[in-house]
């Protein structure tokens, strides 16, 4: 999965921004927020979350948030977490979502309680995978569109990875480069039998394939709630701060924080032109 330091990158952007007299409270440029970023599956294993704090603007350093308390309340009941590594925090006890189910996810940071509620999602069939043709109308090569035939029970968004992979002959394996796609980038899945969603895959992301191209797609389902909240993002990012706007990114959890935490259904996809 990508990571979803792009949020980091944006905190860095807003608090770079000019203020204007607007009717929310806007944070200084040097106020440091905590970031939560970490993610369940249906798989019965321990799950991780990191803890950063961002950063200045023009700083590469990395600042881990070490003094924080992590639980997640279940429908078996609490989860809790302890502190493996800087900023990195594993649940005691292996778990697993349950489709369908609420679970709220929630961590102390300096006195600070921040939490957010959200829905585990339900898994996808994916009846066929539609990809581009190339051949000699298009010179056997161009931008990759993929979009799939899609069974869902309930309206859901999908995350997905983009990767092409290339033989090492140093390693005698496969190698995959991954495209560079912003965090905020989700397909909206219908609920339905049959229907076809397309990825938003754009020109200006270089997704470039030919007709011997090897290609990975993971993805990620995520319930609406998690997918809205991305829609915000995308929509802070292209339209309110490019237009030079001060307001701050959309908050994640409660009490100003910023980051990710979810429940998810993994699977990936091989296509060999």
């Amino acid at each position: 999965m990508r990571p979803n330091f792009y949020i980091v990158f944006i905190l860095m952007l807003v608090f770079a921004c000019k203020k204007v007299n607007t009717n929310i409270n806007l944070s200084s440029h040097s106020e440091q927020k905590i970031v939560g970023e970490g993610f369940f599956t249906d798989s019965v294993m321990k799950h991780q979350f990191l803890f950063t704090v961002s950063n200045n603007l023009g700083s590469n350093h990395q600042n881990y948030a070490n003094e924080v308390g992590l639980l997640i309340k279940t429908p078996e009941g609490i989860k809790t977490f302890s502190q493996i590594g800087e900023g990195l925090f594993e649940s005691d006890e292996e778990f697993s979502g349950t489709y369908g189910e609420n679970y709220t996810i929630q961590f102390s940071y300096k006195g600070d309680v921040h939490e957010v509620e959200t829905i585990m999602p339900h898994p996808i069939a994916i009846n066929e995978v539609y990809y581009q043709v190339f051949d000699s109308l298009n010179g056997f090569a161009g931008p990759g569109k993929i979009s799939m035939n899609i069974s869902s029970p309930v309206e859901q968004y999908l995350q997905f990875d983009l990767y092409k992979g290339f033989y090492d002959p140093i390693t005698d394996d496969t190698l995959w480069n991954q495209t560079p796609l912003p965090v905020y980038r989700v397909a909206k899945i219908n609920a339905g039998d049959s229907l076809v969603t397309s990825l938003p895959i754009e020109d200006y992301d270089s997704f470039f394939l030919t007709s011997e191209s090897l290609i990975k797609i993971t993805l990620s389902v995520v319930s609406k709630d998690v997918g809205e909240y991305l829609l915000r993002l995308q929509n802070y990012v292209q339209n309110e701060l490019a237009n030079n706007q001060s307001y701050n990114a959309p908050y994640y959890y409660s009490n100003e924080a910023y980051g990710l935490g979810y429940g998810t259904v993994i699977d990936s996809i091989l296509h060999q032109y």
